[in-house]
């Protein structure tokens, strides 16, 4: 069992404020780089669960849909520079919609069937660059089995993660299939606990990381595993969670071999706090910095890319006690050792819940954010380096203009020296 680390030495930062942003529909160019704000919405909650910078200088946006008349909907939005919708597959009938690029061209998408007659099995769906599908795979077995995070493999394969079992023995496993979809093996993760996975990550030396939550009748809390190409597992660090806060987060691995972890936990409960954990490549814990606010409630982990310039972009939601249901989308920029540089807000058109669920870097030093705007619908926010998003107001569009408001939040972040 590992444990935020005590060898760290505390030091506190005072940090740049935030800057919030309302949600608009539209766009503006700003020197080199293309800034926007969209939102996409067909029926009921909608929400992006992935987004990949594509060579065309678009954008794919692997979706959960509900589709009128129609149900659930895992779906793939292929989007220009823009934002502008080029097109959209819908898969009927999956929950899920987690996608990711494949090797050379297309895209794979992952969700689970649902019946009220059957248990739930893992689909997925392989396309082209058009979204015309090539080949789907439903991997069948007599329990709940359900898919939450594919990456591709390079063996041009795809690994997925999430949890296989009936409830309440549901645990967390992978799959790896070549790439035609053929299941080459899976794998349970330790059967001693209830482990649910968020996230799956090819590795530096042909293996895979992954990241979620862990539970047993000793407590619970953030989990994270270290496996070899066929699954077996090498490592794991776990946290200790003083409440249900540590149980979502977002992993990667470094070119330096390292590992960066993003999720949400509290250094001074019950308030929650956004953390950045940095582990060897041997799974030992090198520091943590957590990002709080005073009066404000901060959940990271949902989203978690490198930069360019090594340092980092976590996204989640933020949200005052006193209005608990009006989250916002919440990013932080951070440098290469997790020092705040910057943190931005967005929100939508109302005060239902915003968030973030995946964030890349683009070609030109900025971010594309996807994620879920007002409860409802499927957010999806180009930013320049700083975080900032330029537009023009226009009646016609129903343009709101995007306002930095200054020092409306007074934030921090702070080497963690042990866990309350």
């Amino acid at each position: 069992m590992s444990h935020w680390s005590d060898r760290a030495p505390v030091l506190r930062l005072n940090s740049p404020p935030f800057a919030a942003v309302w949600l608009v529909a539209g766009f503006c160019s700003v020197g080199s780089s293309v800034t926007f704000e969209r939102t996409y919405h067909w029926h009921g909650n909608n929400w992006g669960t992935t987004v990949h910078c594509d060579r065309d200088g678009g954008y794919a946006v692997g979706a959960k849909l509900s589709l009128p008349g129609q149900g659930f909907s895992a779906s793939i939005i292929k989007v220009d520079s823009l934002g502008d919708t080029l097109w959209v597959r819908h898969f009927l009938g999956l929950q899920g919609g987690y996608m990711c690029a494949a090797r050379g061209s297309g895209y794979a998408i992952v969700g689970r069937s649902f019946s009220q007659s059957t248990w739930e099995d893992i689909v997925l769906n392989r396309v082209d660059s058009l979204g015309d599908s090539l080949w789907t795979f439903v991997y069948a077995t007599p329990d709940e089995d359900n898919a939450v995070a594919i990456a591709a493999t390079p063996d041009s394969g795809f690994i997925l993660a999430g949890g296989f079992g009936i409830s309440p023995n549901w645990n967390g496993g992978l799959i790896k299939v070549d790439g035609q979809g053929q299941m080459l093996w899976s794998r349970h993760m330790d059967l001693t606990k209830y482990i649910r996975l968020y996230d799956v990550r090819p590795t530096l030396d042909s293996g895979y990381v992954v990241s979620g939550y862990w539970e047993d009748s000793t407590g619970y809390g953030f989990y994270v595993a270290k496996t070899d190409s066929l699954g077996r597992e090498e490592w794991t660090w776990r946290t200790f969670a003083p409440h249900d806060s540590m149980g979502y987060g977002t992993v990667i691995q470094a070119p330096d071999g390292c590992f960066y972890i993003a999720g949400t936990g509290s250094t001074a409960p019950p308030r929650l706090e956004a953390f950045l954990a940095k582990l060897s490549p041997e799974g030992d814990l090198l520091w943590a910095r957590f990002y709080g606010a005073e009066g404000y409630d901060i959940r990271g982990g949902g989203a978690l890319c490198q930069a360019d310039d090594r340092g980092f972009l976590i996204g989640g939601t933020i949200w005052t006690a006193s209005s608990p249901t009006h989250e916002r989308l919440h990013i932080i920029r951070t440098d290469s050792l997790g020092r705040q540089l910057w943190a931005r807000e967005f929100r939508g058109l109302n005060d239902q819940p915003d968030g973030a669920h995946d964030v890349r870097q683009t070609p030109d030093r900025g971010f594309i954010i996807t994620g879920i705007a007002d409860f409802a619908r499927v957010y999806l926010i180009k930013t320049d380096s700083l975080g900032l998003v330029h537009l023009a107001i226009s009646d016609a569009g129903g343009f709101r203009q995007a306002c930095d408001l200054g020092p409306t939040v007074s934030s921090r972040s702070r080497l963690a020296a042990g866990l309350p």
